[in-house]
């Protein structure tokens, strides 16, 4: 049994609605590998499939076709449990044109660091969504994800750089410090079981030696341990 502290509802019926699961009866067999062993559960369902079932369906999916890594050793999916700290960025009101944002990172004892940025509207206990008519931007998708943390590190140092290139995949040991500083500020939430969609990794440079890796990424789950 998981206690959600972020689920993203969007990301869960975007992939499920291209599974071709129908929503009306039926049994699906979920199992998950994590390379030790596969627990495998069926399920019955009858009428609607609740949020917590298609998520099920979906990470079956996900563990079944894609590659799904480590924070150490990052794949287009990152799994794991590691402690985690949350903060919050940007407005989370009704009425402006973008959510706000809810960002957490956390790090191995290896020194490699994850950050993931979701929206404010997918936290659990939040209002419910607007309207798709009256949607919002949302902060998890790739462009805003890296914008928000080229700001917060340029907030925390003036000799960032103005932007973070994508196609460059080393970053400045500066910048990765200045992620763990944003860290050191945010509140625990303690060890957390999480699956989120890698959007890039980076690599920082000291001396002409790769330093910490850095994955930014948006969660699918983040659900809370202790």
């Amino acid at each position: 049994m998981r206690y959600y502290h972020y689920l993203s509802s969007a990301k869960v019926e975007m992939l499920y609605g291209q599974l071709g699961l129908g929503t009306v009866g039926g049994k699906t067999e979920v199992g998950v590998d994590f390379k030790v062993a596969k627990a495998t559960r069926t399920t019955e369902t009858s009428g609607e499939v609740n949020i917590y079932q298609k998520l099920a369906a979906v990470e079956e999916w996900i563990y079944g076709h894609e590659p799904v890594g480590s924070v150490d050793e990052p794949e287009p999916w990152i799994s794991g449990r590691l402690e985690l700290v949350a903060m919050t960025r940007g407005p989370k009101n009704r009425e402006n044109a973008t959510a706000g944002a809810i960002i957490y990172c956390g790090r191995t004892a290896s020194g490699a660091r994850i950050v993931f940025v979701g929206s404010q509207d997918h936290l659990v206990g939040a209002p419910p969504e607007p309207p798709v008519s009256v949607r919002r931007l949302g902060p998890s998708e790739v462009v805003s994800a890296t914008r928000l943390l080229g700001r917060l590190i340029r907030q925390d140092s003036d000799q960032a750089p103005r932007t973070i290139d994508a196609a460059d995949l080393r970053m400045p040991q500066h910048a990765v410090e200045a992620v763990g500083r944003l860290a050191a500020n945010a509140q625990s939430i303690g060890v957390c079981e999480f699956l989120a969609k890698r959007f890039r990794s980076y690599v920082s440079a000291t001396n002409g030696h790769d330093g910490p890796l850095l994955s930014v990424g948006s969660p699918l789950y983040v659900a809370l341990m202790d």
